[in-house]
């Protein structure tokens, strides 16, 4: 929703999370998908907070891909994968191009 810029009635969880971020001077700085294990995909969500309180911090959270991508889009946050996880996983360009033409053939109807 946040990548085709589509405004929620109310914030979502993730929203949620993206404002608290915000209020306490914190934001993503990045978000890498760093392991595959057994079909299992692992993240690392990197925040950086700095307020009138504190100096500079950083904090690398261990979190689900689909959480860390979803924080990582709402805030124009960097989105890597680790070159072993790239490597090991299926190219499915293809797929993703039917998908998105599908979409786009129902927002046009």
């Amino acid at each position: 929703m946040s990548m085709r810029g589509i405004v929620k009635d109310r914030p979502l969880t993730h929203d949620l999370m993206s404002h608290l971020l915000r209020a306490f001077g914190a934001k993503v700085e990045r978000m890498i998908i760093n392991s595959l294990d057994n079909g299992v995909f692992y993240a690392r969500l990197i925040i950086s907070a700095q307020n009138e309180v504190q100096q500079r911090k950083v904090v690398e959270l261990d979190a689900r891909p689909s959480d860390s991508i979803a924080l990582a889009v709402a805030q124009n946050a960097p989105i890597l994968v680790a070159n072993e996880v790239w490597q090991s996983v299926d190219d499915v360009s293809e797929t993703l191009d039917q998908v998105q033409k599908r979409g786009r053939r129902k927002e046009d109807e």
